[in-house]
């Protein structure tokens, strides 16, 4: 509904919650921190939120997740009707030790997160979204004889699910990595990887990504610009349509100014 804001303090090892007005304007109302004790509606002390890096609220508004970049925790949080959260779950995979970036599916049934393992190689897991938390539905580490090596996750920036549910995307300093989904289990397949040789000459993968309402395109925030990528319908897979570079020209001749280190992408919703 909008009534409230949060946001990931990484030096705070944080979370500020804010109420928020018809005006747009915030108030404070809460912080969650790395070892706050036990609160009315917590399931215990305040665990893995040491450098936040990631927050997503689920579709309906029940659950606010967020990822750690130090020791690859997802934690969960219950909003209560105030918008205020309660500590429930901290989820902490033996074999991911950093997670970047995290994205729900629009049903709010599934829960991606892209991270590193213990030698630092790329790690994807999924997550089922149960009324009572998180459920481990599978991991996908880095295969070296496959996909270019899955090197599209390396330092994971930004990821998104498209609208139909059938797609998850992930930008990392490499590359962009392309999953098929299975809207009914959640479970990903990896399609390719469009490697940053793939992306054009002096692409640096690194920002957020956005999906067009209608799933046809996909937008790459990438260090020195926007990458444009084009989307097959039929299997997901994302082809380089056309780049926006800080100092440029747009496809009218234009003059492009203001992208220099893009790192986050959005659209408007019409």
């Amino acid at each position: 509904d909008g009534a409230h804001a949060y946001a990931a303090g990484t030096s705070d090892d944080a979370i500020a919650v804010f109420s928020r007005d018809a005006t747009g304007a915030l108030f404070f109302k809460q912080m969650r921190q790395d070892g706050d004790a036990q609160q009315a509606g917590d399931m215990g002390p305040v665990a893995g939120l040491q450098h936040p890096v990631g927050l997503a609220v689920d579709p309906v508004g029940t659950w606010l997740y967020s990822i750690s970049i130090v020791d690859g925790s997802v934690d969960a949080f219950v909003r209560d009707a105030q918008g205020e959260l309660q500590f429930r779950q901290r989820l902490q995979l033996a074999d991911m030790v950093q997670a970047s970036a995290i994205a729900i599916s629009g049903d709010g049934t599934s829960v991606y997160v892209a991270g590193k393992d213990a030698g630092g190689n790329p790690l994807m897991a999924a997550f089922a979204a149960t009324p009572t938390g998180l459920s481990t539905i599978a991991t996908y580490p880095a295969d070296p004889g496959a996909h270019n090596g899955l090197t599209g996750l390396d330092a994971a920036a930004g990821m998104a699910v498209t609208h139909d549910g059938t797609s998850v995307y992930v930008n990392g300093t490499l590359g962009i990595a392309m999953y098929a989904r299975d809207p009914n289990t959640g479970r990903l397949t990896l399609i390719d990887v469009l490697a940053k040789p793939d992306l054009g000459a002096g692409i640096l993968a690194t920002g957020h990504l956005a999906v067009s309402p209608d799933d046809g395109y996909v937008y790459a925030a990438v260090g020195q610009g926007l990458l444009i990528l084009k989307r097959d319908a039929a299997t997901g897979a994302l082809k380089v349509a056309g780049t926006l570079a800080d100092g440029g020209t747009d496809a009218l001749g234009r003059a492009v100014t203001g992208l220099a280190g893009a790192d986050s992408v959005v659209l408007s919703p019409e």
